[in-house]
């Protein structure tokens, strides 16, 4: 077995600064790990019953314009849908009507509400909280093979959804 041998005041103390430092950087290491692999969900609060898209879908910011703060039921779902985990979006009273025409895609932008990823979507009531697709798609799209996304919507009416031209 090896024999180590120490000389010198501060030779355990040098030692002891190394330990230190190796276990700081160990730890840190662990910690960056850790959140690499985690699973974030987040949580919109829609202000504005407008028909619009996000601006940056992706960022954590449901915005229709930089800085603007103006957060749409469709700019939450599409943020929804890029950040990783089960997101939550709180949908206060109002009339959310669909505007954006067009059917075959599948991120949100156009016709209906593509949902990609779990997602519990929450109204102030049924009879004060509306989703409207004005016939111009289905209101919501939930996409995926296996396993498809979980999709929870409550205390709201949704009406107005048409098959006529919706993708698969």
């Amino acid at each position: 077995m090896p024999r180590v041998t120490m000389s010198g005041p501060s030779t355990p103390r040098l030692a002891g600064i190394a330990l230190v430092r190796r276990g700081a950087l160990v730890l840190a290491a662990l910690l960056a790990l850790a959140a690499a692999g985690s699973v974030r969900a987040a949580s919109f609060t829609v202000n504005s019953t407008a028909d619009a898209v996000d601006v940056n879908p992706g960022n954590g910011v449901c915005e229709t314009a930089p800085g603007n703060n103006v957060c749409t039921l469709r700019a939450a779902i599409q943020e929804a849908n890029a950040l990783a985990g089960a997101d939550t979006i709180n949908l206060p009273a109002g009339t959310y009507t669909l505007t954006i025409a067009g059917t075959g895609e599948n991120a949100a932008a156009t016709g209906d509400l593509d949902i990609t990823d779990n997602l519990t979507l929450t109204g102030a009531g049924v009879g004060s909280t509306i989703v409207n697709a004005a016939g111009i798609d289905r209101v919501f799209h939930v996409v995926g093979v296996t396993p498809r996304p979980n999709f929870t919507a409550s205390d709201m009416t949704i009406r107005g959804g048409s098959l006529a031209g919706a993708d698969g």
